[in-house]
C-alpha cells in the first residue's frame, strides 16, 4: 500500500514560477485522469481522453507522465517531501509501532482521492498491480530508514526495527485490499486502525 517524478523543488530551495507551472500542470493532467476514471473503466479511457479532459495536447501528457499507468500510480513531485515531513514530526520517544499505525492513517487522509481511484481501477484490471507496487516502493524505502532509525535508538535491532515495519505493511496492505471504496476512506482508516490492533505484539515497542 505504502511514485517516479523529478523534484520541483526542495525545503532549501523553493520552487520558481516556471516550477510552480509545471507543477500546476502535472496536478492538471492528474486531475482529469481522476474525473474520468470515476466513471469509466481504465481500459475506455485514452490517453487523448485524458489530455483533451486536462485540455492539453497529448504530447504535453508524454512529457509529465511516460504511459497512462504512470498518471494513475506516480507520486506528486512534493508528495515524498511531504512523506517525509511526516515522519519528522512524530514525538521522539512515541513506540515505533505507534508512530507507523499514525503515520499510515495520515497517509490515507493526504492521498484519500488518488487511494479511491487506485484502489478502482485496480480492482478492474489486476495486471496492473506491479505498478501499485511501484507505486510504494520510495515510500516504503523511506518508512524502513525512518523506523529503523528510531527502532534502534529505541534499543531494538536492525532485524526487529525490519520485521516491525514489514507488520505493518503487511497490516495496512490488508485493510487495503479488505476496504470497499464505496464505504469511504475513513472505513480504511478503520480497517488500518483494526489491523494494527491485531499485530498489537508490537505496540510495545
Amino acid at each position: 500500500m505504502f511514485i517516479s517524478s523529478s523534484p520541483m523543488g526542495t525545503a532549501e530551495s523553493p520552487p520558481g514560477l516556471r516550477e510552480r507551472k509545471k507543477l500546476q500542470t502535472w496536478r492538471d493532467i492528474r486531475a482529469a485522469a481522476i474525473r474520468l476514471l470515476r466513471d469509466h473503466d481504465f481500459a475506455d479511457v485514452s490517453v487523448d481522453m485524458i489530455a483533451a479532459e486536462a485540455n492539453v495536447s497529448r504530447a504535453t501528457f508524454f512529457n509529465y507522465f511516460a504511459s497512462k499507468d504512470a498518471v494513475v500510480f506516480d507520486a506528486d513531485p512534493e508528495e515524498l517531501a511531504a512523506y517525509r515531513s511526516l515522519l519528522d514530526t512524530r514525538p521522539d520517544h512515541e513506540p515505533v509501532w505507534t508512530s507507523l499505525q499514525q503515520i499510515l492513517v495520515a497517509t490515507v487522509d493526504s492521498a484519500s482521492e488518488q487511494i479511491v481511484v487506485q484502489h478502482h481501477v485496480l480492482q478492474r484490471n489486476p495486471t496492473l498491480a506491479g505498478g501499485g507496487r511501484t507505486y510504494g516502493d520510495q515510500f516504503r524505502h523511506t518508512l524502513i530508514q525512518w523506523a529503523t532509525q528510531r527502532a534502534v535508538a529505541a534499543g531494538s535491532t536492525e532485524f526487529q526495527a525490519a520485521l516491525m515495519v514489514a507488520t505493518a505493511d503487511a497490516a495496512a496492505t490488508t485493510a487495503y485490499r479488505f476496504w470497499d471504496p464505496a464505504s469511504g476512506t475513513q472505513a480504511l482508516r478503520d480497517l488500518i486502525t483494526a489491523a494494527f490492533g491485531t499485530t498489537a505484539p508490537y505496540s510495545s515497542s
